[in-house]
């Protein structure tokens, strides 16, 4: 492999693997020498020719192990309903585009990868059970069901119906013990409710969701991604919860108002996709583990003072993106435009914890030609030097109205060179620290910037806050609200008067110009510290 990388042969990029033409063709000629007259005894078939002749004439044999064929623009094949029975050590089958004029009796049992786009039949041969199975594939497929009652893949880890439109239930996976990925993405059937496509095995006698009562999940307790995007969903089942292997769970684009509370016992979910549910309300509290959340285009999400947290969890980053134009007071450190820089006592950075950023952004169409996706990017600095790596970035829609995005990430985020610059003083035993947004095209606009530095005493008085109205205490690693409620009760001092950025208004209610200025005007100059013990660090 070495050898052939460094010949510029073939290329490794993740888990793909790109081959120069010649070393293809070089292949395709070593197979065709196996057999040269007969190509149901070799080993390898790609060309539409010598697979048809093999499947129509039912010519194959034991030792085609692989089968590609793929067509732009679909073809009308005749292949004998029995053609694969012969083909018992297939182990790669990817077809495309092909249309049957008869039905299969059977597909190989030996199969380790199935992908066919656009199968033709209602469902899989009743014949077909394979223990070697590793992933089916049948996106934009005609399947109403892959399969009758329950059958045993033991193998089997990813299930993809992808726009397959004419589903109308999901396969009882009770005995598919290790299936990690299910994606019914655009797959719900116009004659169907929503809740007769998912995996579950009870159906509901009442026609309102809201009443629809799910059986066990135990079957689906090996599921590590979910993908239910686009399939109507007006409600989320709350046993979702019992999922509990889950790391990413897709659900953009369907019309559920709530997520269910059953959520926050996914303690392995990282990431979940919220994308265009534009008639979601709220959030509730999220599992620990959770490190990306994507909420573009949910119009109706309410920035409320329960919804408005981070959860500073012990993994290294945590961000999400929402729709919103108010940043709280809780982000002391405040500046019109893309950039704000604070100083601050050097020794702090033995008490520092993390650091949560705020940047309101909006962007609009200028440019026609560019993708619908640009970047946006968020840099730490220290000292005047970029700490490594940055902070974040992000891919926004060239069209999108204001939103937040916020950032939480940890000193083991960094590597240790970046670190050492945050306990470097100047003269006066001062660190300067700043945050810097940058666009990556054209029609980006960041319309202001702030962050709050953490450190061991914040927990500590959020802690004797919350557990003042709740009378119960909560984990340093549990939550960091940042609620205007909250905030008002810790401030210790008077520069801040006015309704502002409270949450109550639109982002245009700054009835203090002083305020405006001291957040335009943050560098060597700090609004206000909010630990009494910090409330000189930026006066110099």
């Amino acid at each position: 492999m070495e050898v052939l990388v460094e010949k510029s042969l073939i290329k490794v990029r993740g888990n793909r693997l790109w081959m120069h033409d010649l070393l293809q063709q070089m292949g395709r000629d070593i197979v065709y020498q196996e057999c040269p007259k007969e190509p149901g005894k070799r080993s390898r078939l790609w060309s539409f020719r010598d697979i048809n002749n093999v499947l129509t004439n039912n010519k194959g044999t034991e030792a085609v192990q692989g089968i590609v064929l793929e067509f732009y623009v679909p073809e009308m094949v005749d292949w004998n309903p029995e053609a694969f029975a012969k083909l018992q050590y297939l182990k790669l089958l990817k077809i495309c585009g092909v249309h049957l004029t008869n039905d299969l009796k059977h597909l190989p049992n030996s199969s380790r990868f199935l992908d066919w786009k656009g199968y033709p039949l209602k469902s899989l041969p009743s014949s077909f059970q394979s223990n070697e199975l590793v992933e089916l594939c049948m996106c934009c497929s005609y399947i109403e069901r892959l399969w009758k009652g329950t059958k045993s893949f033991e193998m089997l880890k990813f299930i993809k119906l992808t726009k397959s439109q004419k589903l109308i239930e999901t396969p009882n996976i009770i005995k598919v013990p290790n299936l990690m990925t299910l994606g019914l993405s655009s797959s719900s059937s116009s004659n169907k409710l929503w809740n007769e496509l998912l995996p579950f095995y009870s159906m509901p006698r009442s026609p309102d969701p809201m009443d629809v009562l799910f059986s066990s999940l135990s079957g689906a307790c090996s599921l590590t991604g979910l993908n239910l995007s686009n399939c109507n969903l007006k409600v989320i089942f709350d046993d979702i919860g019992s999922l509990f292997s889950l790391e990413l769970l897709d659900l953009s684009g369907n019309d559920f108002v709530c997520l269910p509370e059953s959520i926050i016992q996914l303690s392995k979910l990282k990431w979940v996709v919220l994308d265009n549910c534009t008639s979601l309300r709220s959030l509730p509290k999220l599992p620990l583990n959770i490190e990306s959340i994507y909420a573009e285009g949910c119009v109706s999400l309410q920035m409320d003072k329960k919804s408005l947290k981070i959860s500073l969890s012990p993994t290294e980053k945590y961000e999400i993106v929402i729709p919103g134009s108010e940043m709280p007071e809780w982000f002391r450190h405040q500046s019109m435009g893309a950039e704000v820089n604070i100083k601050q006592p050097s020794h702090l950075y033995n008490e520092w914890m993390g650091i949560v950023v705020c940047i309101v952004f909006c962007s609009h169409d200028v440019d026609h030609q560019i993708s619908c996706l640009i970047p946006l990017y968020c840099s730490l600095t220290a000292n005047g030097k970029r700490m490594s790596p940055a902070l974040g970035s992000s891919l926004i829609p060239k069209v999108l109205p204001d939103h937040l995005w916020l950032l939480y990430v940890t000193p083991q985020f960094f590597d240790e060179k970046s670190n050492k610059l945050l306990s470097e003083s100047d003269a006066n035993g001062f660190t300067q620290i700043g945050i810097k947004i940058e666009t990556g095209g054209p029609g980006e606009e960041v319309k202001k910037c702030g962050f709050r530095m953490i450190y061991n005493k914040d927990i500590e008085d959020l802690d004797r806050t919350m557990a003042q109205h709740s009378n119960s205490s909560i984990s340093p690693y549990e939550s960091m609200a940042m609620i205007v409620e909250c905030d008002k009760a810790k401030r210790s001092c008077d520069d801040y008067d006015g309704a502002g950025l409270s949450g109550e208004g639109s982002s245009n209610d700054i009835s203090n110009p002083k305020r405006i200025k001291r957040h335009t005007e943050t560098h060597g100059n700090s609004d206000c510290e909010e630990l009494s013990e910090y409330k000189d660090c930026d006066e110099s």
